[in-house]
C-alpha cells in the first residue's frame, strides 16, 4: 500500500461528487481532506485549485442562503488551507492574508488549530528569512508566542 494518501482521497471526493453531488457539502468536505493531503505532499499547485474551487462553491452557497457548513468553518479550514498551499509556492502576501484572517477563527482547543497556528509561526520565519522585514520578524515572534500559549491554553482571538 502506497504512503500517498492523494489517490484514496481523490477517489473518495470523485465518488462523494458522483453520489452526492459537487454542491453537497460532504462532497466539499472531502475535497478540502484531499487538498489538505496534497499540501502536506508538497503538491501546492493541485491543492490550490481544488481550494478555490470548494471556496466558489462555499460563496455561492453562502449568497443563496444555503447552509455552508456548522458557522461556515469549512470556508475558514479551505481559507487555511488555501493559505498552506499558497505559502509553498511562496506567494507571501495572499497566503498571509488568508492565514491571518482564518486561523484565529477556528474552534480553540482543537489539535488542527494548534497545527495551524504552528505553521502560521513558521511561515513568518520561513518569510523573513527569504525577505527579512522587521514587521515580519515581530509578525514571527508573535505567533510563536501564541504556539506556545496554545500548547496549554487557547488560541488568542
Amino acid at each position: 500500500m502506497s504512503d500517498d494518501p492523494a489517490p484514496l482521497a481523490a477517489e473518495g471526493a470523485a465518488e462523494a461528487a458522483r453520489s452526492l453531488g459537487e454542491r453537497d457539502l460532504d462532497t466539499l468536505y472531502l475535497q478540502d481532506a484531499r487538498a489538505f493531503a496534497l499540501v502536506g505532499l508538497r503538491r501546492a499547485a493541485e491543492a490550490e485549485k481544488l481550494l478555490r474551487r470548494t471556496l466558489a462553491i462555499l460563496a455561492e452557497k453562502v449568497a443563496k442562503g444555503e447552509d455552508a457548513g456548522e458557522g461556515n468553518s469549512l470556508a475558514d479550514d479551505a481559507r487555511v488551507h488555501l493559505g498552506m498551499a499558497l505559502a509553498q509556492l511562496r506567494r507571501w502576501p495572499e497566503a498571509e492574508a488568508l492565514l491571518v484572517g482564518s486561523v484565529p477563527k477556528m474552534p480553540q482547543r482543537e489539535a488542527r488549530t494548534k497545527q495551524a497556528v504552528r505553521f502560521v509561526a513558521d511561515f513568518y520565519l520561513t518569510w523573513n528569512r527569504s525577505e527579512p522585514d522587521p514587521v515580519r520578524s515581530a509578525a514571527a515572534a508573535d505567533w510563536q508566542k501564541r504556539v506556545e500559549a496554545s500548547a496549554t491554553s487557547v488560541v488568542a482571538r
